[in-house]
C-alpha cells in the first residue's frame, strides 16, 4: 500500500505543478477562466493532504510501547 500511495502522490505533485503553470499562462494572457484549473488543483491537493493523514496514522498506531 505504501508503494501505491508514493507513486500517487509523486503524479500529484506533478500534475499540481503542471496546473498551476497552465493555470499562470493563462491568468496572464488575461483569460479568467480557470475553473477547471481551480478542481485539478484541488484534487491533487486532497490526495496530497490525504496522504499526509495517511502516514501519520500509520506511524502513530505502528508506534511500540516503551518497555521499563
Amino acid at each position: 500500500m505504501k508503494k501505491y500511495w508514493k507513486t500517487t502522490v509523486i503524479v500529484a505533485v506533478c500534475v499540481f505543478v503542471v496546473d498551476w503553470m497552465v493555470m499562470g499562462i493563462k491568468l496572464l494572457d488575461y483569460d479568467y477562466d480557470i475553473l477547471l484549473e481551480a478542481y485539478v488543483a484541488g484534487a491533487c491537493w486532497l490526495v496530497v493532504c490525504g496522504n499526509a493523514v495517511y502516514v501519520a496514522t500509520r506511524r502513530l498506531l505502528n508506534r511500540r510501547t516503551a518497555r521499563a
